[in-house]
């Protein structure tokens, strides 16, 4: 459940950090945006079909929608992260934290860690997020 909950967070703090940056990243911002929120998609219905099949078997192909999610995701943090440390949209290390989630922490470190290191540096996104001036109203 806690799975779910994070997923729904991350999709959300995206939608803040695009709805906030979308105007001065560009098209490879968006880009890496897009994969994200899909990526994240594909592994929130993943989990979810797990958690409601419960016990039920022969779930053994959510691997494949989930994987795809995973590299999906990581892409686009890769991405977005890229475009808003070269923008100066955020501070590099909020740029830097979303670098860090396209890594593929499950691989590099064990579940636990890869799990707290993962809710920081959406902590820290969101408190770059947090941080940065109003945006000026846009100039007709």
């Amino acid at each position: 459940a806690l799975l779910v909950i994070a997923r729904v967070a991350a999709i959300a703090t995206l939608f803040c950090l695009h709805a906030f940056a979308r105007p001065r990243y560009g098209a490879a911002g968006t880009t890496g945006y897009w994969l994200a929120v899909i990526g994240l998609v594909l592994m929130l219905l993943s989990t979810l079909t797990a958690i409601f099949a419960g016990d039920a078997g022969g779930y053994d192909w959510l691997v494949y929608p989930f994987t795809a999610g995973m590299l999906l995701a990581s892409l686009g943090y890769i991405l977005l992260g890229i475009m808003t440390w070269r923008k100066g949209i955020l501070p590099p290390w909020g740029g830097g934290a979303l670098i860090l989630l396209g890594l593929p922490l499950s691989i590099l470190l064990s579940g636990f860690i890869a799990v707290i290191v993962n809710g920081l540096a959406w902590l820290a996104v969101g408190i770059a997020l947090w941080r940065q001036p109003p945006a000026a109203p846009a100039e007709d």
